[in-house]
């Protein structure tokens, strides 16, 4: 397994970035032909978080849980508590880990080939009639509290994580 590193020219665009946002977003486009061609696993370390924090909050953001496990992203969703963790949002991760709970317990899979079993499982379940996806409105109830508390705290808070990791 290779490690996916950002090239010179991504470091740049990154550090230049028009705001936080733009920023972590090259992060993540960076990860494309790895995750969508290549080998997910290949995304590791800091680059992975990012990933991971940024897809979350999008689809949490875009359509709650249901979202977050259905989106090709969800593919990293055991790996969301530990990046939230590792990016500084620690207070975000008891919502993804209820969320995985419903489904499934830890240990998770080391490897993405392995949770996509599970994934898939969980996107299952969620198609059956008698799912009933009001077990996820008290998940999402509490990530918007959090998220609308302060609401540039998320983006802010991964972009300075961007920032201090890109020479690693």
């Amino acid at each position: 397994m290779s490690s996916l590193v950002l090239t010179t020219a991504q470091k740049q665009a990154i550090r230049q970035s028009s705001s936080p946002e733009a920023a972590c977003h090259l992060v993540y486009h960076a990860t494309d032909d790895a995750f969508y061609f290549g080998d997910a696993d290949d995304i590791t370390g800091w680059i992975r978080d990012v990933l991971c924090v940024e897809t979350f909050w999008g689809a949490m953001c875009d359509g709650g849980v249901v979202t977050w496990f259905d989106w090709d992203h969800g593919r990293l969703a055991h790996r969301v508590p530990e990046a939230l963790r590792a990016v500084g949002l620690s207070e975000f991760a008891p919502c993804a880990e209820k969320a995985l709970a419903i489904h499934s317990a830890p240990p998770y899979p080391d490897t993405l080939k392995e949770w996509d079993e599970i994934i898939e499982r969980i996107r299952d379940a969620q198609l059956e009639d008698d799912f009933d996806t009001l077990v996820y409105d008290e998940i999402e109830k509490e990530f918007f509290a959090l998220h609308h508390a302060d609401s540039t705290r998320f983006r802010t808070q991964l972009h300075r994580y961007v920032l201090s990791h890109l020479e690693d």
